[in-house]
């Protein structure tokens, strides 16, 4: 089929245009892997144009699925596949978002009521109230930070020869920022832990460890580079942004790239500039656990970073991913009974949602079932 021609069709597919026919012809050109790329790549770019629509294609998707029935050789495992991808991707996923008002808890799940915690060099815990305005004070009475809405601000122009560490610890379905003395500001995802300076300390590089999720935006100085300590990996920067995930039950470390340049380096090594792995705007640095590699691409940074916006986006992604990934972000205990799909890849996004319209969105679109009890959830 020309290529004019199928771009036709996936134009009509975006539009709700569609016939049962070109459905057919479509899920039959994606069963080649090029064909099934070209065809992501596409619809990612007329996301931009066509996002206001609203549409479903379950009927015209399950009239072509009698249809490749009846054809010679086509597998129901392979079109079951595909139309489910492609329901996900398009009737709810990509285009069709459903846009709440609220994070509203659903009937039958209840908030564990995980407090953000500030935790003291001396070991004293203090409780960040949500959206609050309040003053923190060390024990001497000295300024030291300012709670303003959703972030912490530790800016201040007075210097220290002591370095003093803070540690901020974010639970599962909570995001929270804090800005540093220097001004450089720091998104925390859920389920992260930010261990880093009152004040940075002038001559010394600004260092800071985080566990779990987190964007940077760091403020320039050439003279005080500033390192972002993940587990296993340093970070070194002098002013750029960029994301780095590294939760403990992921395989890889992740490193994102906004703008900017940050070179990448193992944390059992010393910083040697010609060793340093340079990794470049719109690229990914994938640091292997196991292997203990480092591995540098190409992506799509917005994906990456969606999370700040309360956006959740599964890109290409593993159904067992996906739990994770939502078990932090709604702070919900997820169990699956049904092994099948954990290897089954979604592409879907969602904007403000509640974990009950997830949840109905792939019950409707795969047919999963799930119930809910004791705040657990379980798929079957």
């Amino acid at each position: 089929m020309e290529q004019r021609a199928i771009d036709s069709i996936i134009i009509k597919l975006i539009e709700n245009r569609i016939s049962e026919e070109e459905s057919v012809l479509l899920l039959e050109w994606m069963e080649v892997a090029e064909n099934k790329t070209y065809f992501d790549e596409f619809v990612e770019t007329s996301y931009l144009i066509h996002s206001k629509n609203s549409f479903d294609y379950s009927d015209s998707l399950k009239k072509a699925q009698k249809k490749i029935h009846r054809k010679k050789g086509f597998r129901q495992v392979e079109f079951l596949k595909y139309a489910a991808m492609l329901v996900l991707f398009l009737g709810v996923g990509y285009f069709f978002i459903g846009k709440l008002d609220n994070h509203t808890i659903p009937k039958g799940l209840h908030s564990k009521n995980q407090d953000i915690v500030l935790e003291m060099s001396n070991g004293e815990h203090l409780t960040i109230l949500d959206s609050a305005q309040q003053v923190f004070r060390n024990k001497k009475g000295s300024l030291l930070t300012v709670q303003q809405g959703n972030k912490l601000n530790y800016q201040n122009k007075t210097t220290t020869k002591d370095l003093v560490y803070n540690k901020l610890i974010i639970p599962y379905g909570k995001t929270f920022a804090v800005i540093l003395s220097d001004g450089t500001l720091v998104h925390l995802n859920s389920g992260t832990t930010l261990r880093f300076p009152e004040k940075f300390v002038q001559g010394q590089n600004r260092m800071v460890f985080v566990d779990g999720e987190a964007y940077f935006k760091v403020a320039k100085d050439k003279k005080h580079p500033f390192i972002v300590n993940s587990k296993e990996v340093n970070i070194r920067v002098t002013g750029t942004e960029f994301n780095v995930s590294n939760y403990d039950e992921d395989q890889n470390i992740n490193t994102v790239l906004a703008e900017g340049a940050i070179q990448m380096y193992s944390d059992k090594e010393t910083y040697n500039e010609k060793k340093a792995v340079k990794v470049k705007p719109n690229e990914l640095a994938a640091w292997d656990k196991n292997s203990k590699r480092l591995a540098v691409s190409a992506v799509d940074v917005a994906n990456y970073i969606a999370w700040k916006d309360g956006i959740l986006i599964f890109k290409h992604m593993k159904f067992k991913d996906i739990i994770k990934k939502m078990e932090r972000h709604f702070n919900v205990k997820i169990k699956n009974q049904n092994q099948k799909l954990n290897e089954e890849v979604f592409t879907a996004r969602f904007e403000n949602s509640t974990v009950e319209h997830v949840l109905k969105s792939f019950k409707s679109l795969y047919g999963i079932n799930y119930s809910i009890i004791n705040n657990e959830i379980t798929i079957k």
